[in-house]
């Protein structure tokens, strides 16, 4: 695995339509499901787990990356590499 440097070809996640049940009656829901990867921490130099928070339907919070700041871009990001254990 090596670090990528160009943020924005870091993945961010689909949004997916569901079918839900609620109140007994079914309906369509649209959903953010995000692709969790490493990102280097622009500050402190840790490396952490994170993913893409898109901006929320209010306007008010999202369009950043979990685990850092609001207005934080991390300095590099790569793919969560497969456990040892894991088979191909």
């Amino acid at each position: 695995m090596t670090w990528n440097f160009n943020i924005d070809e870091a993945p961010r996640g689909n949004t997916i339509t569901e079918i839900v049940v609620v109140k007994g009656e079914t309906t369509t829901r649209k959903r953010f499901v995000p692709d969790r990867i490493l990102v280097a921490s622009p500050d402190c130099g840790a490396v952490i787990f994170s993913n893409w928070i898109p901006l929320a339907e209010n306007g008010k919070d999202g369009n950043r990356w979990n685990n850092l700041g609001s207005k934080q871009i991390p300095l590099a990001w790569q793919h969560i590499p497969p456990h040892p254990n894991s088979h191909p």
